[in-house]
């Protein structure tokens, strides 16, 4: 039963080190909607067009040179186009990289000629609503098998009661629906009572592009670009997003996560998640609630993480969901940051780390895995490991703070498999 799920077992990954990723500036008057860029680029578009100087067949190793360094990264997918062979065009990862080359495994290639071009390969979703609305977004999964859902994104509110008025903290409301209409508003919003626009104009629920401990004081304004990572495909992505320019920016990163989850029911229609920072009242809230490496036994109440746009059994009304490996005696632990009953770094038996699945609980139980998300369930130097593949495991840090307390500098973080 807990075997991994069918979910598009497919992936790729993209961070803002890289060369082309759109940047995220905190300084004081830098634009609102940076982050609607990156997730524009990540999602949809693509980004870092490079052109091929050269293309070798080493059989199924198709090495393709650049004259300059290409800024791709191991494990993740890239598009080529232009190529006279039409096996080479496509999107394919790359299994080794150095700096001026890339090796894809393509069978069947014997034609090098071509102007060959690559970009780092898109999720495979669409945007719903384009680039006429600046500062609003809906994107929806391209695959016929999703629940196509749409995320939709808003920037446009104005910073409110209780914000900084220097550089105050830029967000966007978020919620999950079932399409847009021609103005770009939610049609069939999940989640519409959770945000609680009619309390709340701003509503409650939050993807942070830039902000600090608390709403009434300015983010730092710092020409240090804040560090972001996208993981997922054409159903589901994870967004790990730094929101304050803190040293090194890595200790702030938020968890953020949308899509279709891989459910342990077959009859799950409602498996898509929306998991986000939530101030129930954004106009009275002073401090932001935190949303990094978090985890819960759900049945203490104190955490929940995200919400199922509706029940397992296909009755849409939001259902709270928390992140867990199963039964966590503590009401909340960290993951890479907190040490666990006996669970030690090192598995003594295989002498390795032992990573555990990331299962999203409800009330009625373990309703789903979140796809090849991995739980450490003991202390890791997450800086050190930060965007480091070893044994094809990707480590990234987050931030191990939750609630609504000051102290965000303790460092967690998650594994993301990378297995075939």
């Amino acid at each position: 039963m807990f075997d991994r799920q069918p979910i598009g077992d497919d992936f790729t990954w993209m961070h803002s080190g890289q060369l082309g990723a759109t940047k995220i500036n905190t300084s004081n008057g830098a634009p609102n909607g940076q982050l609607l860029s990156i997730l524009d680029a990540c999602l949809v578009d693509g980004f870092n067009v490079q052109t091929v100087s050269s293309v070798t067949i080493n059989g199924s190793d198709i090495v393709l040179t650049f004259g300059l360094p290409h800024g791709y990264a191991l494990k993740q997918k890239i598009t080529v186009s232009g190529s006279d062979d039409p096996l080479l065009n496509g999107s394919y990862r790359v299994i080794s990289l150095t700096t001026d080359t890339v090796t894809l495994k393509i069978s069947g290639v014997t034609n090098t000629a071509g102007i060959v071009k690559t970009k780092v390969s898109p999720l495979g979703f669409e945007s719903v609503i384009g680039n006429s609305k600046p500062l609003i977004r809906g994107y929806r999964s391209k695959d016929p098998t999703s629940t196509k859902t749409v995320l939709h994104l808003d920037m446009s509110y104005s910073a409110g009661a209780g914000y900084a008025a220097t550089n105050p903290a830029k967000r966007a409301m978020v919620t999950a629906c079932a399409d847009v209409d021609a103005s770009g508003k939610p049609v069939g919003d999940y989640f519409a009572s959770v945000n609680n626009r009619a309390s709340t104009s701003n509503g409650s629920l939050f993807w942070y592009e830039s902000r600090y401990q608390r709403k009434d004081v300015g983010v730092s304004s710092d020409s240090t670009p804040l560090s972001w990572v996208i993981i997922g495909n054409g159903k589901y992505f994870y967004l790990f997003n730094s929101w304050y320019p803190y040293v090194d920016s890595t200790d702030m990163r938020d968890f953020y996560a949308f899509g279709d989850m891989a459910s342990f029911s077959d009859s799950d229609i409602q498996n898509c998640i929306l998991k986000s920072a939530e101030n129930y009242n954004d106009d009275t809230t002073i401090y932001y609630t935190k949303n990094g490496a978090a985890i819960s036994n759900y049945s203490s109440g104190v955490l929940k993480t995200g919400y199922f746009i509706g029940t397992h059994s296909g009755v849409s009304s939001p259902v709270p969901t928390t992140i867990s490996y199963g039964n966590i005696s503590q009401d909340v632990i960290y993951s890479g940051y907190s040490s666990v009953g006996n669970y030690s770094k090192i598995n003594a038996v295989t002498n390795s780390m032992l990573l555990c699945p990331a299962y999203l609980y409800t009330a009625a139980g373990a309703r789903a895995r979140m796809p090849r998300l991995m739980i450490l369930p003991f202390t890791i130097d997450a800086r050190a490991v930060d965007l480091s593949i070893m044994d094809d495991m990707l480590f990234i840090t987050v931030s191990a703070s939750s609630g609504t307390g000051t102290a965000d500098k303790n460092r967690g973080a998650f594994a993301f498999d990378m297995r075939d």
